[in-house]
């Protein structure tokens, strides 16, 4: 069988999808392709300049395994192990959430308060909580060349954060921290205090119902705990400000704290944030799609 022949049995068999217990796929052409050259180890234009090449056994035994676990709804990113963010290769599995191109604002603006520094760079800690695959510290040690402490409560996940700190060379800028959220960084930070910290933070913060009517792609695949946060999907950020607000004596003389939320929440965090920050100067900032998606708080 040929690259092409297969790729076209794979976007068929995706198209057809009929599974009444299951919502119809998303973008079947493009999953065809991605788990393709997954299979065929190259990339996707290397894909179609070889589409008259004959496929091996092995490879198409492969293709098509991965595209019966996509039948199941398993994401893509889970079964070639593997999800780009900020330019960058990062390894994922099903103990760490998936990157989001909306997450790259987060970063944006990271890195343009980071600019603000020019001067006391030097001075500057970046902190990230719930790391997860450690995109978002990974992403701003690589940038800056900035030292980072990034925690998570799931050992799992810290396992994968390592790995990909180590494959994008930041593994010894990097301080892992497992517990959960601020308390293991406090514990570092006590002994060596900075003069100004930048605290990324993208928290669980779905609400329970938005969990339960989730796509099966993310309720039956990523890790609740990296997701769902109680009934207003405020229960994690309203205890990581209070945990904030006890030891903000640890983050510095100026602390920035930018929270990814879900677009509904844009009122709700802000006053979360002043009943334990009263004189906090926050500003909302649109994601790629222009709606409310990073909480900026100077605290």
């Amino acid at each position: 069988m040929t690259v092409v022949e297969l790729l076209e049995w794979g976007k068929s068999t995706l198209k057809e999808q009929t599974e009444p217990k299951f919502q119809t796929l998303a973008s079947p052409t493009l999953d065809a392709e991605v788990l393709l050259a997954y299979a065929l180890y190259v990339t996707k234009p290397q894909l179609f300049s070889r589409l008259n090449f004959e496929v091996s056994p092995k490879q198409e035994e492969t293709y098509r395994a991965a595209i019966a676990r996509r039948l199941e709804h398993e994401p893509v990113a889970y079964i070639t192990g593997k999800k780009y963010f900020y330019g960058r290769a990062f390894e994922v599995n099903r103990n760490v959430l998936i990157p989001r191109p909306e997450t790259e604002t987060l970063i944006e603006e990271a890195l343009r308060v980071f600019k603000l520094y020019e001067e006391h760079r030097e001075k500057v800690r970046f902190i990230d909580v719930g790391t997860g695959s450690g995109a978002l510290g990974i992403t701003l040690s690589a940038e800056t060349h900035k030292s980072v402490i990034a925690s998570d409560i799931s050992p799992d996940a810290l396992v994968i954060a390592r790995k990909n700190a180590a494959a994008h060379k930041v593994a010894d800028q990097i301080t892992f921290a497992q517990g959960n959220l601020l308390e293991p960084i406090v514990l570092i930070l006590e002994e060596s205090r900075p003069d100004h910290t930048i605290v990324t933070a993208n928290l669980p913060y779905l609400t329970t119902r938005q969990w339960t009517d989730a796509q099966p792609e993310i309720r039956d695949f990523e890790p609740r705990l990296a997701l769902e946060a109680g009934y207003y999907g405020l229960d994690v950020y309203w205890l990581f400000f209070r945990q904030l607000k006890e030891y903000r004596r640890c983050f510095g003389g100026s602390c920035v704290v930018l929270c990814e939320i879900d677009p509904a929440q844009d009122t709700k965090l802000p006053h979360l944030i002043r009943e334990h920050f009263p004189e906090a100067d926050i500003e909302i900032l649109p994601d790629l799609h222009a709606l409310p998606r990073v909480i900026r708080a100077v605290l």
